[in-house]
């Protein structure tokens, strides 16, 4: 009995000595947090675009106070009323930049539907003058060569010579109306009144209070992007490229210079001659530079994540 005893307690000691090891092993190791906690930790890391969006919208100091603040569930009231003021206050400057580009967005598309309704206007009148132009080609020329070879039936020099004039003038007419077909495959101009549009700050003219672009959006088309090779900014990029597509060329510094006011809508006086190829390529440009705004709302809705999941 004294020998069993004996080998229940060393038993149960090696257990027990077992069972401490255990313990102190799991407490050394690292406790993991939730998903959740780890998720909150990565949002101090932000993208560049994100940085840039901070700088542009000139809230560092509110986003910085916002991220070294500790996990919410050890706050103190005082302390979450503070953080609930800072997200708010960043959130309203978020909105506020989300305005100002939906605002921008909506000049642009106006500005392009006005010059639609004049570019199908003219479109309209000349392809009509273009039918009436291949109406009188066709009339003429069945005119001229049947009155051409009835002369020529009569037995008679004089008859026969007149129906080589009357050819001869009938090709000439013809080829007059071939030149003006030509013409008017580039539609008629008008004068319209000269006022500012979205593409005059972006071609350094002048814009009025209605083309202006805020001071957000403007930085942002001055800023190069993050992943940018050449330092070049965003203006310039969408400058470079109208330059290579040909909307801003010009035979002499004079000519590039006339070509941007009229783009721009800038011209000196109160009217400036449109025309359908100067309305086509403002629309192209406008398309562009609305494009290129629009995008600067993928970093403000990273921002936007930051802020919330913090």
């Amino acid at each position: 009995m004294t020998s069993r005893r004996i080998t229940h307690i060393s038993i149960e000691l090696c257990l027990l000595v077992l069972v401490s090891f255990w313990s102190e092993a799991a407490c050394a190791q690292p406790v993991l947090g939730t998903p959740e906690q780890e998720l909150t930790s990565d949002t101090h890391t932000m993208s560049p675009g994100v940085k840039e969006i901070v700088e542009e919208l000139e809230i560092e100091s509110l986003l910085n106070q916002l991220l070294a603040m500790p996990d919410k569930n050890s706050l103190n009231d005082r302390e979450k009323l503070e953080r609930v003021t800072l997200k708010q206050d960043i959130v309203n400057e978020i909105l506020q930049t989300v305005f100002e580009i939906h605002g921008t967005d909506a000049r642009i598309n106006y500005e392009i539907a006005q010059m639609s309704e004049i570019r199908a206007y003219f479109e309209e009148r000349r392809d009509r003058a273009v039918k009436l132009n291949s109406i009188a080609n066709i009339v003429s020329g069945a005119l001229v060569a049947g009155i051409g070879n009835s002369l020529d039936l009569i037995p008679k020099d004089d008859a026969s010579n007149a129906g080589d004039i009357v050819e001869m003038g009938g090709g000439a007419f013809q080829t007059g109306l071939a030149g003006l077909a030509l013409k008017q495959q580039s539609g008629e101009a008008k004068m319209v009144n000269s006022t500012p549009n979205m593409l005059a700050k972006v071609l350094n003219r002048d814009p009025d209070e209605k083309t202006d672009l805020s001071p957000a959006i403007w930085k942002y088309l001055n800023t190069a992007p993050p992943d940018s090779k050449t330092g070049e900014t965003r203006r310039q990029k969408l400058i470079a490229r109208w330059q290579q597509l040909g909307l801003l060329n010009g035979k002499t510094k004079q000519d590039v210079a006339h070509r941007v006011d009229h783009l721009a809508s800038t011209v000196s006086g109160n009217k400036h001659k449109i025309s359908i190829d100067l309305l086509m390529d403002r629309s192209r440009m406008l398309t562009d530079l609305c494009a290129l705004v629009l995008q600067m709302e993928r970093g403000l809705m990273e921002l936007l994540k930051v802020v919330r999941t913090h």
